[in-house]
């Protein structure tokens, strides 16, 4: 809760203060404002209501708040983990003693009872003994050899104990030694990706694959068809091919509501196929674009498609899977070449595209629910953008694709009303200087998970969240050119990949581990 004190407005006006400047330049003292000094104030500098500064404010301190409190937690954790491993050896250490112990204890035992033996002996047969020469000598030399067996066996119950003694030393310095390194270290997120089939076979190129909401469905392109299939823990069964488009199927994406969904085309056509009977889809729409189709985005409601093409425009559609309808809205006109990629964050005021114009916009929804032009994000690397996604309400990735480009994805957050690069979170990939990176495989972000699927060039990546918020590569599949072509699914336990090189299915498991 931020703490009740007096505001006071820079001018000293005496009166409430209801605004604030959030201009980074602008001194600390001098950034409230009330009403007073908004009435001589230039309306270009950037300023906020003070309650919505509180309400930023408070809920950036609960975020960081709740991190706080994970991490502690955490941490304490760790180290009652190792105060019950220590104590576990201590008890493994006592009893080992008390055994060494009860051993010693033993030998003494014996030791002492032949004492008593010794003490007392018959007239007779000592007399034997006396007269047979040597015989004394003898039966010291046997007692000396009965003593010292005896210890001998006694010694070796001992030394068997105390190796144990050991044992328990090496597997203390072992807990000690990792327990410390997870407790003074950052925890990390580690994620392997373990092949679990394949076989299937597929000689027509693929340049779409997407699931259905419960992952139970996947559709994915071939050649000029669409291949339906039952997904069952990583085992696939086609169920039927649908043929419809007169050129390769290069963008597939299925409705949130149903098992309904829509297909792009290198043939410039957009059509909606509806499940009818169970596992059978029949397309009764289908619109022409004017250029081939490279993404398609659906807004929530599913009332609105959003598409990308070879042209230089966004068309915006007014889509109705209930009733078949696909009709053209309105277009976005900004860009200067192909659309490559699309993206809207989460509460779907902000819409980000990128192509082959090295150009990132920005689209804001406006009052009357259309989108509207709001800025072309300024970038330190200009280069062919072929994906895009964001990742947080305020956040989204970049990645640039030249052939001889910089290779690496980039981060831009809102800040200040204004997209702007975060230099720091900048993630290098691995250097390919053999070919462009390709477009067509949508980045995949897992909101629950805080993982990211994507594809460049040769290589497809999983990016995890790491505790500190910044994001690294787990976990890589690297092939042998880029005809390669994948998706995951909702629950981020599976990828499906096809690849050119042995024209086949590729399905991975996803394990991830803190």
């Amino acid at each position: 809760m931020i703490q009740n004190c007096e505001l006071v407005c820079f001018q000293n006006h005496d009166k409430p203060v209801c605004s604030v400047i959030v201009e980074k330049w602008v001194k600390k003292d001098e950034r409230l404002l009330c009403k007073e000094c908004l009435k001589n104030f230039d309306q270009k500098i950037n300023i906020k209501g003070l309650n919505k500064i509180k309400e930023m404010i408070e809920i950036k301190l609960s975020e960081n708040n709740e991190k706080k409190q994970y991490f502690l937690s955490l941490k304490l954790q760790e180290i009652e983990q190792l105060t019950n491993d220590l104590n576990q050896l201590k008890q493994k250490l006592i009893i080992t003693f008390d055994f060494i112990l009860g051993d010693l204890k033993n030998c003494m035992d014996d030791l002492a009872k032949e004492q008593q033996i010794n003490n007392t002996y018959r007239l007779i047969d000592e007399l034997e003994k006396l007269l047979n020469q040597g015989s004394y000598e003898n039966e010291f030399m046997q007692f000396i050899d009965q003593i010292i067996f005896q210890n001998n066996n006694g010694i070796k119950k001992v030394l068997s104990k105390i190796s144990q003694l050991t044992d328990i030393y090496k597997e203390a310095n072992n807990i000690i030694k990792n327990s410390f390194k997870k407790i003074i270290n950052i925890p990390q997120t580690e994620i392997q990706l373990n092949l679990i089939n394949k076989d299937i076979k597929q000689n027509k190129n693929c340049y779409a694959i997407a699931f259905n909401q419960n992952g139970q469905i996947m559709a994915s392109g071939c050649g000029k068809d669409i291949k339906l299939w039952n997904f069952n823990n990583g085992k696939l069964k086609e169920i039927q091919t649908l043929s419809s488009h007169k050129s390769d199927v290069s963008c597939l994406i299925f409705s949130k509501l149903s098992d309904n969904f829509v297909s792009g085309s290198f043939d410039s056509t957009i059509k909606i196929w509806k499940q009818f009977k169970g596992q059978e889809w029949k397309s009764l729409q289908s619109k022409e674009d004017n250029n081939p189709i490279f993404c398609l985005i659906l807004q929530k409601n599913e009332k609105v498609l959003i598409s990308g093409s070879e042209q230089y425009s966004i068309n915006v559609w007014d889509i109705d899977f209930e009733l078949n309808r696909l009709n053209l809205s309105y277009s976005l006109i900004k860009h200067t070449q192909s659309v490559c990629s699309l993206s809207l964050n989460e509460s779907e005021t902000f819409l980000v595209s990128c192509g082959n114009d090295q150009q990132i916009i920005v689209w804001m929804r406006e009052q009357n629910n259309q989108w509207g032009f709001k800025q072309i994000v300024t970038q330190s690397i200009k280069e062919i953008g072929t994906k895009i996604c964001f990742i947080k309400e305020n956040q989204f990735i970049w990645i640039c694709g030249n052939q001889n480009g910089k290779d690496c994805i980039c981060f831009f957050e809102l800040q200040n009303e204004q997209f702007q690069e975060q230099f720091n979170q900048q993630i290098n990939l691995i250097s390919n200087n053999q070919e462009s990176d390709q477009n067509l495989f949508p980045i995949i972000f897992n909101k629950k998970k805080k993982i990211i699927f994507l594809r460049h060039k040769f290589i497809i990546y999983i990016l995890s969240q790491q505790f500190h918020n910044k994001y690294k590569i787990a976990s890589k599949l690297k092939f042998d050119n880029y005809l390669i072509q994948g998706s995951m699914t909702n629950d981020a336990e599976f990828i499906v990949v096809w690849e050119k090189s042995n024209s086949s299915y590729l399905i991975y498991q996803i394990n991830q581990k803190q």
